[in-house]
């Protein structure tokens, strides 16, 4: 899952940017924690990630606006 699994153009930069102001961030994904647990653990593009939120993890999925509350 996690070699043929890539972040968009600019997502790392963004990433480290966003680490380099001392800022908090997430993901919040309607796939469920059964796929995005693996994938998230095993890509260091998620070391600093504080929260992983999925489609399973809360009683709403996306486009409910719960799972970022």
């Amino acid at each position: 899952m996690t070699e043929r699994t890539y972040a968009f153009e600019g997502v790392a930069e963004l990433i480290d940017e966003i680490v380099a102001r001392r800022l908090a961030w997430g993901v919040v994904t309607n796939k469920s924690m059964r796929f995005t647990g693996p994938l998230t653990r095993g890509m260091p593009l998620f070391a600093t990630a504080g929260a992983v939120v999925c489609g399973d993890t809360t009683p709403h999925a996306k486009p409910h606006p719960a799972p970022l509350l």
